[in-house]
């Protein structure tokens, strides 16, 4: 498990972009970032409101970044199935590390960054 899931270091996010601009041909792509909404059959009835999402039965959200290859950036488990995928990314501990700029200095050693799109600068991912 410990290989599946784990924070990329430099080499990572430089062989995690090669990848994806060799197979989607986007460059400066880390992953693909989703929620999965799982139904928790056994529910606590105390609990089953605070956790009933749109399908009507009460569930545990998953939040995971992955690459082409299934290895995981990002996983963060345990948000109740009332949430959204957009407020639940409000919420995500991937999403601190990029606003408070703890992710800033690998996207720089790795040469991640400075990129262009549509003849724009980025210096952030």
């Amino acid at each position: 498990m410990k290989e599946y899931l784990q924070v990329p270091n430099e080499v990572d996010l430089h062989n995690i972009n090669q990848l994806h601009c060799h197979v989607h041909g986007v460059d400066n792509m880390l992953g693909s970032l989703n929620c999965s909404h799982t139904i928790w059959k056994n529910c606590p009835k105390a609990w089953a409101g605070s956790y009933q999402g749109k399908e009507k039965k009460p569930s545990i959200v998953l939040e995971g970044i992955s690459d082409y290859h299934m290895y995981f950036c990002h996983a963060s488990y345990g948000y109740t199935g009332i949430l959204n995928d957009k407020t639940i990314f409000d919420l995500s501990p991937f999403q601190k590390c990029l606003l408070d700029g703890s992710f800033e200095e690998k996207e720089l050693s790795s040469g991640v960054v400075p990129f262009s799109i549509a003849g724009e600068q980025f210096n952030k991912m």
